[in-house]
């Protein structure tokens, strides 16, 4: 099993900090409160399906911001 930094979750999943952390914890994960801390990768699957919303809107408001760039400099 691999670990992964708890920023790398953040920035993926678009949610805040202590949000994630305390899913985390729920889950059984033995982590701090600290965005360079790691969890085992075997929590991403759960972490999918908690926040698979959220990943949604973010990748829908990537596609929307390029699409406006895209029109800007057309302009």
């Amino acid at each position: 099993m691999a670990e992964i930094r708890i920023n790398k979750l953040i920035k993926k999943y678009n949610v805040g900090l202590q949000e994630l952390v305390e899913f985390l914890q729920k889950l059984g994960a033995q982590v701090d409160m600290n965005p360079n801390a790691k969890v085992s990768d075997e929590y991403v699957p759960a972490l999918d399906k908690q926040y698979s919303k959220d990943l949604a809107m973010k990748e829908a408001s990537e596609k929307i911001d390029i699409k406006l760039t895209e029109i800007l400099e057309n302009s």
